[in-house]
């Protein structure tokens, strides 16, 4: 199962009674920032819920201002009481004494504009966001506190592998960020390009999801850090396999690198998407924390998934990616993902768009008298059940769901009924390349030959269908 447990880490904080000689706290725009990202509603989704809370509304728009002028990426702090050229403080004296006394408010409001900043922008993608801290010193020569949001006592607020300066065995971060802006910049036009291909989306945006979603499920693979391909490299000298860079550049990485990247592909081609914390349904006794994306087309929010349709294997061509997750509505995506508000470390309640009803395809009613199948997306294999599905190819994944008489699985199950089905797999039997030394020219060989092979039915054996596969719409008939 390609999950991912979420660390939460403690905040590091420290009163100092001291006079220091401040030099790394100048607030300019270096060449390291960030490329302006277009506005949507999306954009700072989570930050726009702290404008209840001033204190973290401010904590969140100083780390945006040092995401766009390039202070994050000189590993440089932020002074919040600097008062220079006409500056006021973003933080009162009355504030400060009332934290140096004991008061844990400053803290939390930090953290839950850390947490938001985080989830709404994954272009930051070299942060260390457990290690960004408030730190308060004391004055000896003016008597006044003064505060920096940045690495407290940490020598750093950067992932492992990063560096501001050139060093042994790290990855420079203008290097980086220049690095990440071109193959964005490829990638997008990939995914716009493949966007033009999309004959059953209705919408400009919902081509661009569904290519984004197709993009990502074929050109990444699911890896923990240790598991990457080139781990400790000199090409991949760290990988940190939860960043929208790991997804990118080095195609490997987990629920969370699959996520953020998604977001910010999105992000870039001006279409509504958030990331959403939480929990997977694996068993009815068993959950696993995991993070997935919703996605804004039109009036509607739907549910996206990209780490679950792309099934964990061995081999990056391996080819098994499905469009299970893409563009659903509640029913699909709340039969296994459990939302957390409460994802801060800070307990700062946030809240999630509203999912439709009903996938973006809409449903479709299949009945062939008292067994009935009801299918999501325009491109499905008819069902049938007097006579085989030979001949009828589609090219999409279809998501299915079964009825008998009018019941779910419980309900058949206590009357003896049970039903079963076998499953096809319309192939040529030409295996894919792999392997550490395979390139994209054998890829697509391989793709050449396969399109132009005979291929035939290959079935499984008849089994019976077990309770997830029902329509669950049914219980409340």
């Amino acid at each position: 199962m390609k999950l991912k447990k979420l660390i939460v880490s403690l905040l590091i904080f420290t009163i100092v009674l001291a006079e220091f000689s401040w030099v790394n706290f100048t607030n300019t725009t270096t060449s390291a920032a960030t490329p302006e990202i277009p506005v949507t509603e999306a954009t700072q989704y989570y930050g726009k819920q702290l404008e209840k809370d001033p204190e973290a509304k401010m904590f969140y728009d100083v780390m945006v201002e040092m995401l766009t002028s390039g202070m994050f990426a000189e590993g440089k702090d932020y002074d919040l009481t600097d008062t220079s050229n006409g500056k006021t403080e973003k933080i009162s004296q009355s504030q400060l004494q009332a934290f140096a006394t004991g008061s844990q408010e400053l803290l939390r409001m930090m953290a839950a504009a850390r947490d938001a900043f985080q989830y709404d922008y994954p272009d930051a993608f070299y942060i260390d966001f457990s290690a960004i801290t408030l730190r308060v010193t004391l004055s000896s020569a003016d008597g006044k506190y003064h505060a920096y949001l940045g690495a407290g006592r940490r020598d750093d607020y950067l992932l492992p592998g990063f560096t501001v300066e050139e060093a042994q065995g790290k990855i420079k971060i203008s290097d980086a960020i220049e690095k990440y802006e071109a193959k964005m910049t490829e990638v997008l036009k990939t995914i716009r390009e493949k966007a033009e291909l999309e004959t059953d989306s209705e919408s400009q945006e919902e081509k661009l999801a569904r290519a984004a979603h197709d993009y990502i499920t074929q050109n990444m693979t699911y890896r923990y850090e240790h598991q990457v391909e080139n781990y400790q490299s000199t090409e991949q000298p760290y990988s940190n396999a939860r960043t929208a860079y790991d997804s990118l550049i080095y195609g490997e990485g987990v629920c969370e690198s699959y996520t953020r990247a998604y977001k910010a592909i999105l992000d870039r081609l001006e279409v509504p998407c958030v990331c959403v914390v939480g929990a997977y349904v694996v068993t009815n006794t068993q959950t696993e924390e995991h993070i997935w994306n919703y996605v804004k087309l039109g009036e509607q929010w739907y549910g996206v998934d990209v780490t679950m349709d792309d099934p964990v294997a061995k081999d990056k061509h391996s080819r098994r990616e499905t469009r299970q997750y893409l563009l659903v509505g509640q029913t699909d995506m709340n039969a296994h993902h459990i939302p957390s508000k409460y994802f801060s470390s800070a307990e700062y309640e946030f809240s999630y768009p509203v999912l439709s009803s009903a996938p973006v395809d809409g449903e479709e009613f299949f009945d062939a008298g008292k067994f009935k199948v009801r299918a999501f997306g325009k491109d499905y294999l008819e069902a049938d059940v007097d006579s085989k599905w030979e001949g009828k190819e589609s090219g999409k994944t279809t998501n299915v769901w079964v009825s008998y008489d009018g019941k779910n699985y419980t309900q058949n199950a206590e009357e003896g009924k049970y039903i079963i089905a076998r499953f096809a797999v319309y192939d040529s039997g030409l295996t894919p390349p792999s392997g550490p030394n395979v390139t994209e020219d054998d890829v697509e060989k391989w793709r050449e030959e396969e399109a132009k092979a005979e291929k035939k039915w290959v079935y499984t054996n008849w089994g019976y269908i077990t309770p997830q596969f029902y329509d669950t719409e049914f219980e409340k008939e």
